[in-house]
């Protein structure tokens, strides 16, 4: 990371303990890609990221140089790696065990319900047709969950033109690791910038940060 900060601007600082003005660079300067360019499905391809992935190896895989993964990370918007990266199985227990240790950690997170959830799949058949599926969830409170009769139930009916409508309602539960692995996973795929772009990219930001 420290190549790419070297693009940033100056900006005089005093240090409270001498009183001196010095001048350092300015880390809270903030560049993106433009939307309209991040929406050129031709400028990039998407990528899942694996276990053992950082920004830093995919920049070497991909670019030849561990030192261009600020691209991966602007254009993905990843701001803290450490916490908007994708985190492997065991870098994930870890971060669960410290976000809920008041409560427990990991133990707590596995046993205690996040969201209560119902299930509605509606399937419309007739006529030969192949069956239509819409599968529908909403949150629910647990007063209105446990209200519920039976965990799963199907109500079927047709119409005078032979359609049959059949209403499946399941509930479920997800615990707050559910919740974290799904919210985990929606990190994995990234988009990467073709490595055509990566010159271009680089003028820009140097250009935009007045180094050039």
């Amino acid at each position: 990371m420290a190549k790419y900060f070297r693009y940033f601007p100056k900006t005089p600082y005093i240090l409270e303990r001498n009183g001196d003005l010095n001048l350092v660079t300015n880390v809270i300067t903030r560049v993106k890609f433009l939307d309209s360019i991040k929406n050129i499905i031709s400028s990039y391809f998407l990528y899942d990221i694996g276990n053992e992935d950082t920004p830093e190896t995919l920049a070497y895989k991909f670019y030849g140089s561990s030192e261009k993964h600020w691209i991966i990370l602007l254009l993905n918007e990843v701001v803290d790696p450490q916490f908007d990266w994708y985190k492997n199985y065991e870098f994930l227990n870890r971060y669960i065990d410290k976000k809920y240790e008041t409560l427990g950690g990991l133990a707590y997170a596995r046993s205690n319900i996040y969201q209560y959830l119902i299930d509605e799949t509606r399937t419309v058949s007739g006529f030969g047709e192949e069956p239509t599926q819409i599968i529908e969830t909403r949150e629910t409170d647990r007063i209105s969950w446990e209200a519920t009769p039976t965990s799963s139930e199907t109500i079927s009916m047709t119409n005078s033109n032979n359609y049959t409508l059949s209403i499946q309602v399941t509930k479920r539960t997800k615990s707050y690791y559910e919740y974290e692995i799904e919210e985990n996973e929606k990190k994995r795929s990234i988009k990467v910038l073709k490595k055509e772009y990566i010159g271009p990219v680089e003028n820009e930001l140097k250009s935009l940060l007045g180094f050039i």
